[in-house]
Parts: structure tokens; sequence; C-alpha cells
């Protein structure tokens, strides 16, 4: 680590001080301290050897200051002042219009099941017609036609429900019983409609 940090960091704002006079104009004696400042730099990092020591050179009062072009100060003008503006009067809001509520649009989905099931011959998949067949009428695939056929005769939904209730014995809380007459009344719903 390099030893007097503080001589060097004194060392580069001479160094800098220096360059900045070059800069400005030329000066013999500014050259020459430069050439001094640089080398007791080198010397005090350790990176040049030591050569025999230059005599440091005396300040010189008669330097003259660079002489630098004095800043233009363009006078500005006072600002005018702004002329008053009177807002002007906001309208009155109009009355917002009253929401008419628009239909539902139904579903693609419920559309389809909908037109499916005013037909009970297609209101029921054929995944539809197994399970059914399977669950509810022991594998019996007369039963189910015959169950259909007069679903398609019934006037009404409660004569639906009583039907599969009543003449059938089904449980209402089977999941199987609530799919299927979920689809009857599905039916009904839609030809009523």
């Amino acid at each position: 680590m390099i030893e007097n940090l503080q001589q060097l960091l004194d060392l580069n704002l001479e160094v800098e001080g220096c360059i900045r006079i070059l800069i400005a104009r030329e000066s013999d004696v500014a050259e020459d301290l430069l050439r001094h400042k640089i080398t007791q730099m080198q010397t005090l990092c350790g990176t040049a050897a030591p050569t025999e020591a230059l005599p440091e050179p005396e300040p010189q009062t008669n330097i003259e200051p660079a002489q630098l072009p004095e800043p233009e100060v363009e006078e500005k003008p006072e600002p005018l002042p702004e002329p008053k503006v009177e807002p002007e009067p906001l309208p009155e809001p109009e009355p917002l219009p009253v929401a008419v509520p628009t239909p539902e649009v139904p579903r693609l989905e419920t559309v389809i099941a909908q037109k499916e099931s005013q037909n009970f011959a297609k209101a029921f998949t054929i995944n539809d017609r197994y399970r059914f067949t399977r669950e509810l009428f022991n594998g019996d695939k007369e039963s189910f036609d015959m169950a259909i056929r007069r679903l398609e005769a019934m006037e009404s939904l409660s004569d639906a429900y009583d039907y599969f209730l009543n003449e059938l014995n089904w449980d209402v809380d089977q999941p199987e019983v609530a799919d299927f007459l979920a689809i009857v009344a599905n039916h009904f719903n839609n030809s009523t409609n």
C-alpha cells in the first residue's frame, strides 16, 4: 500500500494547478514546476528511481494570472404581468340516463343444451344413455326407452317428477337421479318458453 496518501493527494492537486496554468497560457516556470511535481509523485509512489533531488522552483510573485474573457451577461427584460383570465363557468352537467337492463345473452353451451332438450331422444348424450340405463334402469335398455317415451307424452314437470319419484321410487339424493331429473327439468323449462 502506498504510504503518505495525503502527500500524494496534495501533489496531485498541485499538478492539476500547473496543467491548468499551461492550458491558459505558456509559462516556462509552470512547465518546470509540473515536471518537478510529477517526479515527486513518482518517487512517492515508488514507480521511478529517485533521481538527484531537483531543487524546488521558487514561486515567482510576478506571474500574471491568466486573462480570461469576462462572460457576457445578457440583460433579461422584466417579465410582463400575465393577463388575468376569468375562468368560464362550467355548463350544468346533464343528468345520467337511467340504466335499462339489457337482456342476458345465454351462453353457447346453454343454447345447445336447450335445443337438444326439446326432443327427449336428443336430450341425452350417448354417455348419458349408457350411464342412466346402467345406474337407474339396471342395464335394461328397453326400460330406459319406455321411460323416455312416457316423458315425451307428459304435459308438465310435476307429472315427470311424480312418475319417477312415486312410480319408479327413485331416491332424489342419488347423484344419477339428480342428473337425470336436471335434464328432464331443462326439457320442460325450454318447451314452455
